[in-house]
């Protein structure tokens, strides 16, 4: 059965067109590369997935039911992570800090408790032990990794359970 599947999905925005009839279906695993010239709407299509914009028309079905993806924290709740091209990371920080900055670890309600911290980005770090390399560390400032490895650190910034599908 398919997990994700966008049927006839159109986005406007007063009268320039961003999608027409977009459709798109992913299976639970898989991976996708969306290829098209500019405007051609991969953008927007990837926005309406992660909740970001809403579409005009179209429907949108995870594991065969409808759903309205009404907003990133609604997309992610339903298991639906988007990794753009674009990095957001902070390059003065570490590794740890990067990967659990949505969500630091505290001691005492307000201090960032750094084991904890070390802790929880060692486990996303193991799950690219293979690929990662080396020199990617949790205490690793992320301006002096490589851009694959900074790659890395994007997706395992996502990498939350509740998001993977």
């Amino acid at each position: 059965m398919t997990k994700l599947k966008l049927s006839g999905v159109s986005k406007a925005y007063g009268a320039t067109l961003a999608l027409r009839r977009g459709d798109l279906e992913l299976e639970t695993g898989e991976v996708h590369v969306l290829i098209g010239a500019n405007g051609s709407g991969k953008s927007t299509l990837c926005k309406i997935v992660a909740g970001s914009v809403r579409p005009d028309a179209g429907e949108v079905l995870l594991d065969g039911q409808a759903v309205t993806v009404s907003g990133p924290r609604a997309a992610q709740a339903l298991g639906i992570g988007i990794f753009y091209q674009e990095l957001s990371l902070a390059d003065h920080r570490s590794v740890a800090e990067n990967i659990c900055l949505p969500d630091l670890p505290r001691k005492n309600g307000f201090f960032v408790d750094h084991e904890a911290l070390l802790e929880k980005a060692g486990r996303y770090i193991a799950l690219f032990e293979t690929v990662a390399g080396a020199e990617l560390n949790a205490d690793t400032t992320v301006g002096d990794l490589r851009a694959d490895q900074r790659q890395l650190v994007e997706i395992m910034k996502h990498c939350q359970p509740k998001r993977r599908f």
